[in-house]
């Protein structure tokens, strides 16, 4: 798990300027990042077993790579 969320953060970084671009709307940003690191960081989670740590640990994750400025 561990190594998605640190996989996912190295996308978020190399895609910052992309992601915190004023000029394109908010709506576009979030979109996305919804369509390049999530599927990043979900890559092969149709293995994992969902439990509320996993879940927690991603809605974390989500949270924080939203609050990038």
């Amino acid at each position: 798990m561990m190594h998605r969320i640190t996989a996912a953060w190295k996308h978020v970084w190399n895609r910052k300027h992309q992601l915190l671009r004023r000029r394109v709307p908010l709506i576009k940003r979030v979109r996305r990042l919804h369509s390049t690191i999530y599927r990043r960081l979900l890559h092969g989670s149709g293995g994992w077993t969902p439990d509320d740590k996993i879940a927690n640990e991603l809605i974390t994750v989500e949270m924080r790579m939203l609050r990038i400025r």
